[in-house]
């Protein structure tokens, strides 16, 4: 059996928070008020962003600034990702 990876302790830690993060915002949909919706969406959407910080962490993607914004994270793991699926740099 190949040896498996093994994770830091800070990555596992936010793993654990990933998920508990995605928990309440699952249990938050439950809720089907206005304003129970309306919290459930905000959960989620801090669970994805988190979920992206995450991927960016743990593959080394790097940003130009300390606060990267949604659409930057998300577009530099995409490339990120192509970049390993095609095993060069995009042209």
């Amino acid at each position: 059996m190949p040896d498996e990876p093994v994770l830091d302790l800070p990555t596992v830690s936010a793993l654990v928070r990933l998920r508990m993060l995605a928990e309440d915002a699952r249990r938050r949909a439950e809720d089907t008020s206005e304003a129970g919706r309306h919290l459930a969406l905000i959960a989620l959407d801090g669970a994805c962003e988190y979920a992206l910080w995450l991927a960016a962490r743990t593959t080394g993607v790097t940003f130009k600034n300390d606060r990267p914004t949604l659409n930057d994270m998300y577009s530099a793991v995409k490339e990120r990702h192509l970049i390993e699926m095609v095993g060069s740099q995009p042209t």
